[in-house]
Protein backbone atom coordinates (compact mmCIF):
# COMPACT_ATOMS: atom_id res chain seq x y z
CA UNK A 1 0.00 0.00 0.00
CA UNK A 2 1.85 3.14 -0.77
CA UNK A 3 1.35 5.77 2.05
CA UNK A 4 0.47 9.12 -0.60
CA UNK A 5 -2.42 7.29 -2.57
CA UNK A 6 -5.60 9.20 -2.28
CA UNK A 7 -8.81 7.89 -3.53
CA UNK A 8 -10.33 10.75 -6.54
CA UNK A 9 -6.84 11.92 -6.76
CA UNK A 10 -7.31 12.27 -10.64
CA UNK A 11 -10.02 14.11 -10.51
CA UNK A 12 -9.15 16.69 -8.06
CA UNK A 13 -6.17 18.11 -10.37
CA UNK A 14 -8.84 19.32 -13.50
CA UNK A 15 -11.11 20.90 -11.17
CA UNK A 16 -8.15 22.36 -8.97
CA UNK A 17 -7.28 24.14 -12.47
CA UNK A 18 -10.73 24.87 -13.35
CA UNK A 19 -11.59 26.91 -10.00
CA UNK A 20 -7.96 28.73 -9.98
CA UNK A 21 -8.87 29.81 -13.75
CA UNK A 22 -12.06 30.94 -12.76
CA UNK A 23 -10.84 33.43 -9.66
CA UNK A 24 -8.35 34.85 -12.23
CA UNK A 25 -10.97 36.08 -14.20
CA UNK A 26 -12.84 38.26 -11.93
CA UNK A 27 -14.55 41.27 -13.60
CA UNK A 28 -15.06 43.47 -10.44
CA UNK A 29 -11.48 44.05 -10.03
CA UNK A 30 -10.78 47.42 -9.49
CA UNK A 31 -7.50 49.15 -10.98
CA UNK A 32 -6.25 52.02 -8.87
CA UNK A 33 -4.01 54.79 -10.68
CA UNK A 34 -0.47 54.97 -9.20
CA UNK A 35 0.09 58.05 -7.49
CA UNK A 36 3.70 59.90 -8.36
CA UNK A 37 5.85 60.50 -5.37
CA UNK A 38 5.65 63.87 -3.86
CA UNK A 39 8.55 65.41 -2.29
CA UNK A 40 8.83 68.53 0.27
CA UNK A 41 12.48 70.31 -1.03
CA UNK A 42 13.31 73.65 0.97
CA UNK A 43 12.89 76.98 -1.76
CA UNK A 44 16.21 78.64 -1.53
CA UNK A 45 15.62 82.34 -2.85
CA UNK A 46 18.77 83.44 -4.85
CA UNK A 47 19.82 87.09 -4.76
CA UNK A 48 22.15 89.49 -6.61
CA UNK A 49 25.28 90.98 -4.09
CA UNK A 50 27.88 93.80 -4.80
CA UNK A 51 30.96 92.52 -2.44
CA UNK A 52 33.51 94.95 -1.56
CA UNK A 53 37.43 94.61 -3.07
CA UNK A 54 38.69 94.75 -0.04
CA UNK A 55 38.72 91.87 2.50
CA UNK A 56 40.07 91.15 6.15
CA UNK A 57 41.73 88.23 7.10
CA UNK A 58 43.70 86.51 9.53
CA UNK A 59 46.05 84.65 7.97
CA UNK A 60 50.33 84.68 7.58
CA UNK A 61 52.73 84.65 4.62
CA UNK A 62 55.08 83.14 3.64
CA UNK A 63 58.35 83.60 1.34
CA UNK A 64 58.58 81.70 -1.64
CA UNK A 65 61.80 81.46 -1.71
CA UNK A 66 63.97 80.57 1.70
CA UNK A 67 67.95 81.25 1.75
CA UNK A 68 70.45 79.86 3.69
CA UNK A 69 73.40 81.35 4.55
CA UNK A 70 76.37 79.84 6.29
CA UNK A 71 80.03 80.75 6.71
CA UNK A 72 82.94 78.69 5.69
CA UNK A 73 84.19 78.73 9.42
CA UNK A 74 82.90 78.07 12.73
CA UNK A 75 82.56 81.59 15.06
CA UNK A 76 80.07 83.82 16.96
CA UNK A 77 78.25 86.23 15.79
CA UNK A 78 79.05 89.46 16.84
CA UNK A 79 76.53 91.98 14.79
CA UNK A 80 73.77 91.79 12.73
CA UNK A 81 73.19 94.09 10.15
CA UNK A 82 69.78 93.32 8.55
CA UNK A 83 66.22 92.37 9.67
CA UNK A 84 64.28 88.88 8.47
CA UNK A 85 62.31 89.94 5.18
CA UNK A 86 64.56 92.88 4.67
CA UNK A 87 65.52 93.20 0.84
CA UNK A 88 69.38 92.89 0.48
CA UNK A 89 71.99 93.61 -2.38
CA UNK A 90 74.81 91.51 -3.49
CA UNK A 91 78.07 92.52 -1.29
CA UNK A 92 75.93 93.98 1.33
CA UNK A 93 77.46 93.37 4.99
CA UNK A 94 75.02 90.77 6.82
CA UNK A 95 76.67 90.10 9.95
CA UNK A 96 79.97 90.82 11.94
CA UNK A 97 81.44 87.20 13.16
CA UNK A 98 83.69 87.37 16.39
CA UNK A 99 87.81 86.97 15.34
CA UNK A 100 89.01 86.58 19.03
CA UNK A 101 88.92 82.44 18.48
CA UNK A 102 90.31 82.88 14.29
CA UNK A 103 92.81 84.60 15.79
CA UNK A 104 93.96 82.26 18.36
CA UNK A 105 93.93 79.47 15.80
CA UNK A 106 95.94 81.53 13.43
CA UNK A 107 98.65 82.63 15.61
CA UNK A 108 98.28 78.54 16.98
CA UNK A 109 98.85 77.67 13.26
CA UNK A 110 101.65 80.12 12.93
CA UNK A 111 103.73 78.45 15.51
CA UNK A 112 103.48 75.25 14.57
CA UNK A 113 104.79 76.35 11.29
CA UNK A 114 108.04 78.06 13.13
CA UNK A 115 108.53 74.71 14.80
CA UNK A 116 108.63 72.63 12.09
CA UNK A 117 110.87 75.02 10.57
CA UNK A 118 113.00 74.63 13.65
CA UNK A 119 112.97 71.10 13.19
CA UNK A 120 113.41 71.31 9.44
CA UNK A 121 116.78 73.62 10.62
CA UNK A 122 117.84 71.00 12.73
CA UNK A 123 116.94 67.91 10.60
CA UNK A 124 119.56 69.96 7.96
CA UNK A 125 122.51 70.41 10.33
CA UNK A 126 122.19 66.84 11.26
CA UNK A 127 122.17 65.58 7.92
CA UNK A 128 125.08 68.24 6.86
CA UNK A 129 127.13 66.96 9.74
CA UNK A 130 126.59 63.27 9.04
CA UNK A 131 127.77 63.65 5.39
CA UNK A 132 131.33 65.25 6.20
CA UNK A 133 131.37 62.76 9.03
CA UNK A 134 130.92 60.19 6.17
CA UNK A 135 133.22 61.51 3.90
Amino acid sequence: MEFFQVPGRQAFFPVFIMFAALTACEENKKIEPVKPNTWQAPIVVIESENLPERYTVIGSVVADKNINISSRISSYVRQVNVDEGETIEEGQLLIVLDNEELTHNINQAKAAVEAAQAVLTDVSTDLDRFNNLLE
